[in-house]
């Protein structure tokens, strides 16, 4: 984790507290070393942070191209780690570094819906991308689901649940279209199971 990366997190990590009461629940299931691919809902430009802040070591995201028109953004993205990502193409470029870190032993974060999507009825009518399925086929690697439970509302209690490592390597016992589909499908069922074990406000 780089110095830089760490004091952002660390000052992330209050302002959550302070503005958000934020609880993690499950975080012992981040492996501590070795590749793994963090997968999550996506309700919110934070939804980054609170993952950063709930993992014990450095996750390198996907962002979409579109945050680096910002000479700022683009900066800061990248001193974090960050990679840019052509979400309406197949981008080979992403992927390439996508398996670049995990052949490195680093944790790839990356939010599976490819956009930010609000409300349980639209979160039932939103499929996911199948990237992570087809980064796994190609490099097996375990994937940690996580979710966000609810909206970001101040001063109320948000909780990030992080799941058991997943091994998606049976089911993708070839790189055909269905298989990817079908581990696809186990991830998003993956995700929208979890519930926070406590019911803390």
């Amino acid at each position: 984790m780089s110095r830089f990366y760490r004091v952002c997190r660390a000052v992330a990590w209050v302002a959550l507290r302070v503005l958000y009461r934020v609880r993690v629940e499950g975080a012992v299931n981040i492996p501590i070393e070795g590749p793994v691919i963090l997968c999550g809902n996506h309700i919110s430009y934070i939804d980054p942070v609170l993952v950063a802040c709930a993992s014990p070591r450095q996750v390198r995201f996907m962002a979409k191209k579109e945050l680096y028109k910002s000479r700022i953004l683009r900066w800061f993205l990248s001193r974090i780690g960050a990679f840019p990502v052509d979400r309406g193409a197949a981008d080979i470029t992403a992927m390439r570094t996508a398996f670049g870190i995990l052949k490195e032993g680093g944790a790839l974060g990356i939010f599976p819906e490819g956009t930010r999507v609000r409300g349980v009825k639209t979160e039932a009518n939103t499929g996911m991308e199948s990237g992570v399925a087809m980064i796994v086929a190609r490099a097996p690697t375990p994937v940690v689901p996580m979710r966000v439970m609810g909206r970001y509302r101040l001063f109320r209690r948000q909780t990030l649940v992080i799941g058991a490592p997943l091994d998606l390597t049976a089911i993708l016992a070839d790189r055909s279209s269905e298989r990817i589909a079908e581990a696809t499908a186990a991830l998003q069922s993956s995700i929208r199971g979890l519930i926070p074990e406590s019911t803390e406000t």
